[in-house]
C-alpha cells in the first residue's frame, strides 16, 4: 500500500527572506503578507493557496510558507510585490521552493549560517 496524500493535496514550503533596517515581528509580516495577497487575488485567489505562514525568525528574517502545488508562482509573485511591511520599507528574496517541511528547515538552518559569517 502506497503512501497517503492529503485531502489539500501537494503542498509547497517557500523559503524566503526579508530584509529590513529593523526586526519585524512575525504578526506583522504574516498581516501584511494577507493583506497583499488579498489586495491582489481576491478572497476566492487567495482560498485556493491555502498559505500559512509555517515559520518567521525576525532576526535573521528567514520564513518558512505553506502552499498548495498549483499556486506556488502566484505566491511567489505575491510576496515580491511586497515592498513593506508596518511603514518600514523591505527587500523580500525567496530562497527555495520545497516540497517537504524538514527540507525547508534544512535550507533556512544551512542559509542562516552563510548569514552569520
Amino acid at each position: 500500500m502506497g503512501r497517503v496524500r492529503s485531502i489539500e493535496g501537494r503542498w509547497r514550503y517557500i523559503v524566503f527572506q526579508i530584509m529590513s533596517d529593523k526586526e519585524l515581528e512575525y504578526e506583522d509580516v504574516a498581516r501584511d503578507l494577507w493583506s497583499v495577497l488579498l489586495k491582489l487575488f481576491g478572497e476566492v485567489g487567495v482560498s485556493f493557496m491555502n498559505l500559512k505562514v509555517i515559520d518567521y525568525d525576525k532576526r535573521s528574517g528567514f520564513g518558512i510558507l505553506r502552499c498548495t502545488h498549483k499556486t506556488v508562482d502566484i505566491v511567489h509573485a505575491g510576496v515580491s510585490m511586497i515592498s513593506e511591511i508596518r511603514g518600514t520599507p523591505i527587500l523580500t528574496d525567496i530562497k527555495k521552493v520545497t516540497g517537504s517541511i524538514k527540507k525547508a528547515r534544512e535550507t533556512v538552518e544551512k542559509l542562516k549560517i552563510q548569514v552569520d559569517r
